[in-house]
């Protein structure tokens, strides 16, 4: 699956940001799932060796999958607010 955009963060708009932050996120879902997969495998293997090389190879997708998920959420924290939800504003008498 290719990425939505190259562009830099601040290049980018709520919209563009949103869906990269998506994209890393459905990978991570994917590698995650690669991860189930390596260890029922690793479990199913009846060589010591195998298993083990199996159950590295999880840990480093693994790894992979969480760093997916920092970036979706770095995007998403990057996102500007917008003027469909302004701050609340305090009233003349400061309350």
């Amino acid at each position: 699956m290719k990425r939505p955009t190259d562009k830099l963060l601040k290049d980018m708009s709520n919209e563009e940001l949103r869906e990269e932050s998506a994209w890393h996120s459905e990978e991570a879902e994917r590698l995650f799932a690669e991860v189930r997969g390596i260890r029922t495998k690793a479990i199913k293997t009846t060589s010591g060796e195998e298993s083990m090389r199996l159950l590295l190879d999880a840990t480093e997708t693994e790894k992979r999958a969480d760093a997916h998920i920092h970036h979706s959420r770095v995007l998403l924290a990057a996102c500007r607010p917008t003027d469909a939800h302004p701050a609340p504003k305090l009233s003349a008498t400061g309350s």
